[in-house]
């Protein structure tokens, strides 16, 4: 790898003499950080979250070295994170270049290389904004994933805010008189990657699937200038961007006609924003109580006393529902002000408030062009420029090294002075959305804000994720309102009214509600998914006669933010995809055998796992238990293993448990059974369920003892013909019978031929004879 070229395909050539002088290598550059790059003299904000991502994503997908295996050292895993094929759900970005062909028969070959080399600049640079990987360039396209190799929780929203940063900004590099201008596509879905493809110079990262192919054919379909989308990329975006339907195109190499809409104008700047906003939600449900308590908080800041209100759940849990229907219902009798913190900008100073305060108050057109009306009594700031000059105090980078900029001070007492003028006209709702993700200048601003609110009314409600600690938690005038999950009652209520027309079967919606376990935005995204079939790995066709929804399968809607959590903590991967295949809820014995890991190391993944909330301990019967804490993020989980890789897992999973039956006596062979079969050893797997069920049918549990016996019966056709398959055949056919002897008595075989040959069932008859009823009942 060359330091230079790869700073120049960032637009950072600049840093080139810097980083050679200071001996920076392929090796050492993997391991700078954001004080390195500012010795470096990187002291652009920019700049440096430009290069720090550029090394994550390199440290990410491994490039500088050979495609390496997991090895063990001492019991320990020692991974090479991205050079390990997974199935991903990823939105894919093709951009290309409009008129290069033309412009390379005009120009002197240099000139040409110099424009190319500016154009992927402007794009890398635009791209890195927003989390996204570049793969590889085509001659004067771009190949770009967002969802690899880190997962983000708006993959899609990413990659269609990146495109269309990218059209403003190659279309600010001019030629001679002329702008360039470029194509994209982008299309979202299930690909394979992250094993490279190729050797040496042109070893890449390939996304593998329809996927790629797809944007890139969207790319063609496009106009200069323009962004186009596809069906699956539009759903996730929902109402975030003004989108123009282009109908179904003919799209080369696709059998049938694609929909695809290009693409406008940006409506919302968050997702929070454009929930807030949506006309149509579906009535708050299982809310009561705390609505009610959020009223009487509202009567009490109205009296004069300020009240603050963290209100802390788990993503989907509804916080933003919750508070929709408060500000509907105060919106004739208070001001209301609404800030949204976001996880793109948690770096950048005061964001909240300088994205949204123009939308409410007058600040200086100088600091934002947006001009929405809003409040009657509008804020005056003398020195809103202040707010764009931050001096960051050199030190470690932490929000308490941080140095106020001149003014700041004033800023902040402004802030409040001018709050407590408005508030003396009228009451004042305020709202800090998401501040799991909020900068810290913003922060502060809200430290300085939650005291001063005492003697106002006003109602500060604070939203935030389980684990933020703000130092004014415990005043006197703040309160924690924390959400726990839907009854089932209200869960069927949400699935049943977001179905709308369509009428679920009651199975399908027992099963939604079991899988979304109470969170009310996954009972609506897994409703939907049964509804407009888009699952992330699977296009089930859900009728009346389907009692079953598909395994391991995830709306497609959730899957970028539960792949999110899973990949925050990329260095124990292998031990959550391990626990995945092992189910819902594991043993640490189990998981050691099929990890392989020594207790040290395994004990300190599963410590990382709790504090990401993405485990926990398991209140079971079994000592030393862990269990998911959601079904879908083990369902995302398993999903991300390759067929092969599941296989072997599931195969390690059979031999751990047949090795703990041997030595303890039991291990449940109807478990043994279904790992077996998911590990395609069928033969085991008929042996295990014809085990399981005589031991069901022995304790009179005929029920169960059907359903083994019947998983044993539906496999005898993978088996080869032969001996071992009849006697296995026989054995589970025998046993049925038996079991279907004591459930519905002796008669009942006899009635069942007497019954087959009064409808003209010659059949049955010459299977009783050959004593083979079992098949029947």
């Amino acid at each position: 790898m060359n330091i230079a070229d790869w700073l120049c395909n960032l637009g950072m050539g600049r840093y080139t003499a810097a980083f050679h002088a200071d001996g920076i290598t392929p090796e050492v550059l993997r391991c700078l950080t954001a004080d390195d790059l500012r010795d470096l003299g990187v002291a652009s904000i920019g700049h440096r979250r430009v290069l720090l991502r550029a090394i994550a994503a390199m440290r990410a997908s491994s490039p500088l070295d050979e495609p390496s295996q997991t090895h063990r050292e001492d019991g320990r895993v020692k991974h090479a994170f991205g050079t390990i094929a997974e199935r991903r759900q990823l939105s894919v970005m093709f951009c290309d270049l409009v008129g290069s062909t033309a412009l390379s028969s005009r120009l002197d070959p240099e000139d040409m290389s110099t424009i190319i080399r500016a154009y992927q600049s402007r794009v890398t640079t635009a791209v890195a904004r927003f989390d996204g990987f570049v793969a590889s360039y085509v001659g004067d396209g771009t190949l770009v994933y967002f969802g690899w190799p880190v997962a983000h929780e708006s993959n899609a929203e990413q990659a269609v805010r990146a495109a269309l940063a990218v059209i403003e900004a190659v279309a600010e590099a001019p030629v001679g008189t002329a702008s360039l201008q470029v194509r994209i596509g982008i299309a979202t879905g299930l690909v394979v990657v992250g094993e490279p493809i190729g050797a040496g110079e042109v070893r890449q990262q390939a996304a593998i699937g329809r996927t790629p192919n797809l944007a890139a054919r969207l790319q063609c379909a496009a106009q200069p200038g323009c962004l186009v989308i596809d069906a699956a990329t539009r759903r996730q975006i929902d109402s975030l961007f003004e989108c123009q339907d282009l109908g179904p195109l003919a799209l080369k190499g696709f059998p049938e006609k694609v929909p695809a809409w290009q693409v406008t104008t940006t409506v919302h700047r968050s997702r929070s924003e454009a929930l807030h906003s949506a006309a149509s939600l579906v009535p708050l449900l299982g809310r009561d109580e705390e609505l009610s308590a959020l009223s009487q908080f509202w009567l009490e800041a109205k009296s004069g006393k300020g009240c603050v209100v963290l209100l802390v759940g788990e993503p989907g849990i509804g916080k933003s529902r919750l508070v929709v229907t408060l500000m509907d219902r105060l919106r004739g009798e208070s001001y209301q002000l609404c800030y949204f913190c976001s996880p793109q900008h948690q770096d950048s100073p005061l964001f909240p408030v300088l994205s949204h305060m123009p939308c409410q108050w007058s600040w200086d057109r100088d600091i934002t062009d947006v001009g929405r009306p809003g409040l009657s009594e509008p804020f005056q700031v003398e020195e809103p420029d202040l707010i764009a000059r931050p001096v960051p105090c050199p030190g470690d980078g932490s929000p308490s090294a941080t140095k106020r900029w001149p003014g700041q001070e004033h800023l902040l007492e402004a802030f409040a002075s001018q709050l407590a003028e408005v508030a003396a006209r009228r009451p004042v709702l305020i709202l800090f959305e998401d501040v799991h993700w909020i900068d810290p200048t913003s922060l502060e601003l809200l430290d300085h804000l939650v005291p001063y609110l005492r003697s106002l009314p006003v109602l500060l409600v604070v939203s935030s994720r389980p684990g933020f600690s703000p130092p004014w938690v415990g005043l006197p005038h703040v309160s924690t309102l924390a959400l726990s999950g839907l009854r089932r009652r209200e869960a069927l209520m949400l699935a049943t009214r977001t179905a709308g027309a369509q009428v679920l079967p009651p199975t399908i919606l027992e099963q939604i509600v079991r899988r979304a376990e109470g969170l009310p935005l996954f009972v609506e995204e897994l409703t939907r998914a049964v509804v407009q079939a888009d699952w992330h790995d699977a296009v089930p066709i859900i009728t009346t006669s389907v009692s079953k929804l598909p395994d391991h399968t995830v709306p497609a809607a959730l899957y970028a933010p539960l792949a999110a959590r899973v990949d925050r903590l990329h260095g124990v991967r292998e031990v959550v995809q391990a626990a995945a295949v092992i189910g819902r809820e594991f043993t640490l014995e189990l998981l050691a055998g099929v990890t392989r890991l020594s207790e040290e190391p395994l004990l300190d993944a599963l410590a990382q796992l709790s504090e990401a909330r993405l485990m926990c301990r398991s209140s079971s019967v079994w000592p030393e238990s862990y269990a998911f804490n959601h079904m879908l993020i083990r369902d995302v989980a398993y999903s991300m293993l390759l067929r092969d890789r599941r296989r072997e897992l599931h195969q390690r999973v059979a031999e751990v448990l047949r090795g703990r039956c041997m030595q303890q006596g039991d291990a449940g062979p109807e478990l043994l059974a279904h790992h077996y079969a998911l590990a395609g050893l069928i033969e085991p797997a008929v042996r295990y369920w014809l085990i399981a069920g005589r031991r069901a049918f022995r304790i009179a549990a005929y029920r169960e003892a059907d359903r083994h016996l019947r998983k044993g019966i539906a496999l005898l056709d993978h088996i080869p013909e032969g001996v071992r398959r009849a006697h296995l055949a026989s054995e589970l056919k025998s046993t049925l019978s038996s079991v279907r002897d004591a459930t519905k008595g002796y008669g009942h075989a006899f009635q069942s031929v007497f019954a087959a040959w009064r409808g003209g069932d010659n059949t049955v008859l010459r299977l009783w004879g050959g004593g083979e009823t079992a098949d029947h009942w």
